[in-house]
Order: structure tokens, then C-alpha cells, then sequence
């Protein structure tokens, strides 16, 4: 999970354009509460697959949901739940 400085809640996507785009500065800051020292770790008991944990995500865990998830409600490709990305560092207060 990428958690920036306005939250975590957001997809990523490719767009391709014929423009040169400056580079954005990496940022040092940590903004996940839990690396930051603070007890959180609300992303942790919102994966109901028990995929994610504080050493990281256990992608095939993760993986196996999805394919579960999508033959109990069929319809496009499932490429995420995204329960992990709901809890506070979803917010600007983080």
C-alpha cells in the first residue's frame, strides 16, 4: 500500500502523452503510522484475506480472495478489494 501525504485510498494507472513531465521529488517522510512508531496497524485486521502484515503482504493470500470474490459475484476482473486502504490513512490525518 502506498501511503502518501494526502491519504491511501487511490488506484494507479499508466496514461501515455507526447509531453515531458518534470519528475516529482522523492519524499524521506514516512507516513505510515506504524512505521512512524505509533500503534495503528488498522490495515492489518481490515484484510479479510490475513494477507497483509506488519512484515508485509502475502500476495498470493491476497491473490486467492480476489479469484474467490469474483466467482461469488462474476462481473468484471477483481484486481483489488482495497479493505486495507480504508482505515485512517485513507484520511488527510494521517
Amino acid at each position: 500500500m502506498l501511503i502518501t501525504k494526502t491519504g491511501c485510498a487511490g488506484r494507479f494507472g499508466t496514461l501515455l502523452v507526447s509531453v515531458e513531465i518534470p519528475p516529482t521529488p522523492h519524499l524521506k517522510e514516512e507516513f505510515c503510522r506504524y512505521k512512524k512508531e505509533e500503534k495503528c496497524l488498522v490495515c492489518i485486521s481490515r484484510c479479510p484475506a490475513a494477507a497483509l502484515s506488519a512484515e508485509g503482504l502475502d500476495k498470493e493470500k491476497c491473490f486467492r480472495l480476489l479469484q474467490e470474490n469474483s466467482r461469488v459475484f462474476p462481473g468484471p476482473n477483481q484486481t483489488a478489494c482495497g479493505k486495507c486502504a480504508t482505515g485512517p490513512c485513507a484520511l488527510k490525518s494521517c
